[in-house]
């Protein structure tokens, strides 16, 4: 028989596993590899779940992002308890009562026991560390008499003006060559602030104050001039006296 003729090509026969894995090889080697699948994009959020600890990150990281709400400012403190004095306040107006300035004295004598209209006033009340000259409780009014000394002493001054207004008070200060000038002027001044404080806080009071005010002082008016009794003419003056006239009549 003649010998089988030898083939280049590949066989047509199933191939053994060493020449399966050799074939495998070259096919490999001879066709390019595909690009690597990138993975798929992951959310920053997932849909499930947060376990406790990437619940306390994510709020932190979202309450790190997003500003912080402003503080809350406290209540306002009262009066009663915010201007309490000191016992040093205490002491030294009691001291500036018995050494009081002439254009201190001019201004208290106008309004000193309800002359304004029926509103109170104190004078050199303790608040705090300080002393007002004047103080007006109903108005939350504090009135100052300015001398030659509080040219020099203008931060102190600033300082204790911004310490009262913060709990609430109004501060006037009047320089006392103002005084000492026109005194009807500076009054009529603190009459008006004195309204318009009054009307803020308590609506009505100040002329509620006002019109009572002005009707007893027509009452004390109307009593000056009533008429006083005439004696009667045949029976003399008081005591049984007899008037001229009736006794030359007599004689």
């Amino acid at each position: 028989m003649p010998p089988a003729e030898r083939s280049d090509g590949p066989a047509s026969g199933p191939l053994s596993r060493p020449r399966r894995e050799r074939a495998g090889v070259r096919a490999s080697s001879s066709t390019p590899s595909p690009s690597p699948t990138p993975p798929p994009p992951t959310s920053s959020s997932p849909s499930g779940p947060l376990s406790r600890p990437r619940r306390e990150r994510a709020g932190e990281r979202a309450s790190s992002s997003t500003p912080s709400p402003s503080p809350t400012p406290p209540p306002p403190t009262p009066l009663s308890t915010a201007l309490t004095p000191s016992y040093t306040s205490k002491i030294r107006a009691l001291d500036l009562r018995h050494n009081t300035t002439t254009p201190e004295r001019i201004l208290w004598s106008r309004l000193r026991a309800g002359k304004c209209f029926g509103i109170k006033f104190r004078r050199q009340h303790p608040l705090g560390e300080y002393s007002a000259d004047f103080y007006c409780h109903d108005a939350a009014l504090v009135v100052e008499v300015d001398g030659l000394i509080h040219g020099h002493q203008q931060a102190h001054d600033r300082q204790r003006d911004g310490w009262m207004r913060s709990r609430g008070l109004e501060v006037l200060r009047i320089p006392a060559s103002r005084v000492t000038e026109d005194v009807d002027h500076v009054v009529d001044r603190i009459v008006i602030l004195v309204e318009r404080r009054m009307e803020a806080l308590h609506p009505g009071r100040f002329t509620e104050k006002k019109r009572e005010f002005l009707q007893e002082r027509a009452e004390k008016s109307g009593k000056k001039k009533e008429p006083s009794p005439q004696p009667s003419p045949a029976g003399g003056g008081r005591g049984g006296r007899t008037a001229p006239a009736a006794r030359a009549r007599k004689e």
